[in-house]
């Protein structure tokens, strides 16, 4: 009964103390068993023998005793009893007055046994209101993790309560640490990023006042650790980890020796560690920060209290976990079970206790048995049974990777079994483990889903494989936004490549086409639809609600702030962390209370077919993607379900093949072999399939993004020259989107911008790149001036434009022309820049551009178009950071732009849609057939003295003046496209 009282979290008694605790708890007892003797006595003697005078008495001393012990531990140790444990508590003490006052009711005029009920029942009633009292008060001294968000709420109530007062020092701080407590609590139960910052922020305030109590301040330190942690998992920001391992080593420095402080220091620090093996971009950083994870905790196993039942077989199991995924020794599979095995005996037969060594050991059988060796039956019976047990009654933060260990159990059992056994078993234990992973860690939703997604492929079952890729994809845009460090946010999207397209490959199987054009949009350019949907249009009724105005300021402020924050550059230094963290925890905080307030879903509200339909009325929208087994195409018109194009030769390694050899060169040759490919291996197929003449945008998913779809064509005959070929631009007018939402937000935002009066920055840099000058880039500049301001809109040239002329020049107009030289860089994709005079415009430095309208950016620019290569998905290359920095749309070149040519191109351009007044995207189409047919005349006549004559001209009186067609190659006229509006 002495360690009942004993406080969970405590790291142990001083020396000192331990007689005086001991027999303060001795005298405790002496008095509650002093009271239920003394119960027990007179209400035996109440009672004549022959009725049960020993039983009653019993009864009457058990309502003490219990009553009692629970003061006792709400007090003592900081325990809140359950709800049950309440009711079980009144009515012991209501049968206890009942049976006590028995006696008396038998000599008088009622009946004795009905008034003894009512009695029992009227103490029930009275007594219960006291017992939750008592127990509502323990929150304000609770040690215990917290893991009921309602229990977190009080016990902050509570502790705000009592900061109000006037409290000593070591009392405010308790109080302190309590709020901080249960705000961790609810940040972990409801992912509060408010809440988190509010935890953090009062734990590091407590331990920086200065001196607290040694057990005040490591339980400060180790609070503070679990708020880490809780970031690292939601956010992937690890800034402050170590600062706070430093804390917990300092306050557990202050406890005197022959406790559990090291061990929990050694613990925290092999956490960290193995935090750093998962990220580790090398196999040997990977194994060095595990080998010094599993030498922490082997020494945290040889410090910790041996009468540490709670602690000590935590970290057996751990050890043994972590020595068994190491598994570089041929006994270290072995090894680590039986460490979990050891880890099982010391916790005993309590499951509470006993939970995490039963997971461990569970999920390194199912290891074992997917190994050859002769006890794999009994190794996934006894796994099955552990999970089953634990999903059923071990603690709610382990049933998701209980239910995890079973479905893996039974994946590793039908493998046995040739891949067919207990199919609808093992897909029912996969949708129950996604299920409860959804309120587990980010690191575990992800990895349920993807072996869910892994073993349905594997079986070939097209409805499991769609519903666990319906899954998937859902997740992926809640838990990539949360990630509010750039780095963070791509390695979380590198985990999940060529996901988005075998999404909706093998949703179209089960015949679920609107949720494969879901999945896929979901998937698509999650950054920039996260940075474009902040500017909603959706807002305006909330304005109307009670306190509606004030919470759209507070949106805006936020909005501003989180901007900001993500300027300030794309480092990982704490402060960086810090203010991105505040600024994103913000702007969610805002973002549910405008949900709460109009009772609808503004914050991660999903995509859905209705709207991605309505996007569809400026024109059909086509996801093309190439998946493993054959590359397809989801036509969407409307509100009808989308049409489904099968496109067998385009599958994702042969695309991977063509993107490399498209981006090792891409001289005329190269570039007729890839328009060529595509054509023949399913877009021809595809156009076939589209209206004609209609204006259809393309959002290619994976890796066709770095393909120029809208440039394919190809021969009618083999020995047909490419000047000759069809093409695309001969049926449909192709423009590029990251996905339909940030389509249908750049043409609300287009459409505002046209009614304006648009400034134009016509910029050039002839030697950006002195080893090649562009002779053409000023003639080029002057021209989109001369014809932007010929429509009576006004125009700015700047000539041999500089770095700091463009950062000057660039707020103060919304249309930008760049011709210059361009470096892309596909593997790192930020360092792509535009080359000026005398220094690079990179994709870094414009991500950091103040937000403003932009109506459309034109890059005459080699490979200005390429996206990464590392997340084609993202869209991330020069035209998705103009669209996140403001711009509606942006023209840009897949491959080598040529200098003369786009003189007349550009300026075609600008004379449609700002002379004539056509869409960009119409503009854009019509000025490329027209340079793909214009003669020598037809370009003299447009931009007198433009043509070089030292490039050969055909004599002005020579037929081939007049029929020539110095731009009729496809390398000439099509390397352009629009992204956006």
């Amino acid at each position: 009964m002495v360690a009942l009282i004993t406080p969970i979290r405590s790291p142990g008694s001083f020396a000192g103390r331990k007689f005086a605790r001991s027999a303060f708890l001795a005298a405790l007892w002496a008095l509650i068993l002093g009271a239920a003797a003394a119960t027990f006595v007179t209400t035996r003697t109440r009672y004549l023998p022959g009725q049960y005078a020993a039983g009653v008495g019993a009864v009457a001393a058990s309502g003490v005793v219990m009553y009692s012990t629970m003061l006792m531990v709400i007090f003592l140790r900081g325990y809140r009893p359950r709800r049950w444990m309440q009711h079980a508590i009144a009515l012991a003490l209501g049968a206890g007055v009942g049976v006590l006052l028995y006696p008396d009711l038998a000599s008088g005029p009622l009946p004795a046994l009905p008034a003894s009920v009512v009695l029992s029942a009227g103490a029930y009633v009275v007594a219960l209101p006291r017992v939750r009292h008592d127990a509502a008060s323990s929150l304000s001294t609770m040690s215990r993790p917290l893991m009921n968000p309602a229990d977190a709420r009080q016990m902050l109530k509570a502790a705000e309560r009592a900061l109000r007062q006037r409290l000593s020092p070591e009392a405010r701080r308790t109080a302190e640490v309590n709020a901080a407590r249960a705000r961790l609590a609810l940040s972990a139960a409801l992912g509060s990023s408010a809440e988190l910052v509010a935890a953090t922020d009062g734990l590091q305030a407590v331990l920086a006042d200065g001196p607290v109590d040694p057990l005040l301040g490591l339980s400060a330190a180790e609070e503070l650790v679990t708020a880490i942690r809780i970031k690292v998992d939601k956010f992937g920001d690890l800034a402050g980890f170590e600062e706070a391992l430093r804390a917990l080593t300092l306050a557990a420095a202050r406890i005197p020796d022959g406790t559990d402080a090291p061990a929990r220091v050694d613990r925290d620090t092999a956490e960290y560690r193995l935090v750093l093996a998962e990220r580790a971009t090398t196999k040997r950083q990977a194994d060095a920060h595990t080998d010094a994870a599993i030498t922490l905790l082997r020494r945290a196993v040889a410090v910790t209290v041996p009468r540490s039942r709670s602690l000590h077989p935590v970290l057996l199991a751990r050890l043994g976990h972590s020595i068994a995924l190491r598994n570089r020794w041929p006994g270290d599979l072995d090894h680590g079970i039986s460490r979990c095995q050891e880890a099982q005996r010391l916790a005993g037969p309590l499951l509470s206790r006993r939970a995490p060594a039963d997971l461990a050991l569970a999920r390194l059988l199912v290891r074992r048995a997917g190994l050859p060796g002769p006890t794999a039956d009994q190794d996934l019976a006894h796994a099955l049974a552990l999970g089953r047990r634990i999903a059923r009654h071990g603690p709610p933060s382990l049933r998701a990777e209980a239910w995890e260990t079973m479905a893996e159990a039974l994946t590793t059992r039908g493998k046995a079994a040739s891949g067919r056994t207990d199919l609808t078993e093992t897909c029912a234990a996969w949708r129950t483990a996604a299920h409860h992973s959804t309120h587990a860690s980010v690191s575990a939703m992800l990895r349920v889903g993807r072996r869910w997604v892994d073993w349905a492929v594997q079986v070939a079952d097209a409805s499991s494989a769609a519903e666990a890729y319906h899954h998937v994809m859902s997740l992926i845009p809640r838990v990539v936004a949360a990630r509010y460090l750039p780095s963070e946010r791509d390695r979380l999207l590198r985990g999940v490549q060529s996901t988005v397209e075998e999404a909706g490959y093998w949703l179209t199987q089960a015949g679920r086409r609107r949720d494969a054009v879901v999945a896929i949009e979901l998937g698509r350019a999650v950054s920039i639809t996260d940075v474009l949907l902040r500017d909603r249009d959706d807002l305006a009724d909330v304005a109307k609600l009670p306190g509606g105005v004030e919470l759209l300021d507070r949106y805006s402020r936020a909005v501003t702030a989180l901007r900001e924050a993500e300027r300030a550059g794309h480092g990982t230094s704490a402060a960086t962390a810090a203010a991105r963290q505040r600024a994103r925890a913000e702007y969610e905080q805002v973002l549910g209370q405008i949900d709460r307030l109009a009772g609808t879903r503004f914050a991660d509200a999903p995509a859905t077919y209705p709207e991605i339909g309505a996007a569809a009325a400026a024109g059909p929208i086509v996801y093309l993607a190439a998946a493993d087994r054959m590359g397809y195409a989801l036509i969407v018109t409307g509100e009808a379900d989308p049409d489904f194009c099968l496109l067998p030769g385009l599958t994702r390694p042969r695309a991977a093949m063509a993107v490399d050899r498209f981006l090792a060169g891409t001289d005329r040759q190269s570039v007729c072999r890839t328009l060529r490919w595509l054509w023949k291996n399913g877009i021809s197929d595809l156009v076939g399939q589209l209206p004609a003449g209609a204006v259809v945008t393309v959002i290619p998913v994976g890796v066709l993004g770095l393909l120029p779809v809208h440039a394919a064509g190809g021969p009618a005959e083999p020995t047909q020259a490419p000047q000759n070929w069809s093409f695309v631009s001969d049926s449909v007018i192709v423009r590029y989107a990251p996905n339909a939402r940030s389509l249908s937000t750049v043409l609300k935002r287009a459409a505002a911008l046209d009614r304006q009066d648009l400034r134009l920055l016509a910029a050039a840099a002839s030697a950006g790149d002195p080893r090649r000058p562009l002779p053409y880039a000023d003639a080029e500049a002057r021209a989109a001036a001369g014809r932007w301001a010929a429509a009576r809109a006004r125009a700015t040239p700047l000539p041999d434009a500089t770095y700091q002329a463009l950062l000057s020049a660039l707020p103060a107009h919304q249309v930008w022309h760049f011709a210059c030289h361009c470096e892309a860089y596909p593997d790192r994709i930020l360092d792509s820049a535009l080359l000026v005079d005398g220094g690079r415009l990179t994709l870094r430095q414009l991500l950091r551009l103040p937000d403003r309208p932009g109506r459309l950016a034109f890059l005459s620019a080699c490979h200005s178009h390429r996206p990464s290569r590392d997340l084609p998905d993202e869209s991330m290359g020069l035209p998705g950071g103009l669209l996140q920095v403001g711009m509606t749309g942006v023209v840009a070149s897949h491959w080598s732009v040529g200098d003369e040519s786009s003189v007349f191109l550009s300026s075609r351009f600008y004379d449609l849609w700002r002379g004539r007044g056509l869409a960009p995207v119409n503009a854009l189409a019509t000025a490329q057939r027209w340079l793909r047919t214009a003669t020598y005349a037809d370009l003299d006549a447009y931009l007198p003295g433009t043509l070089d004559p030292r490039g050969g001209l055909p004599a002005r009186d020579s037929p081939e003046w007049t029929k020539s067609r110095p731009f009729d190659h496809p390398h000439d006229w099509a390397p352009l496209a629009l992204t956006g509006a």
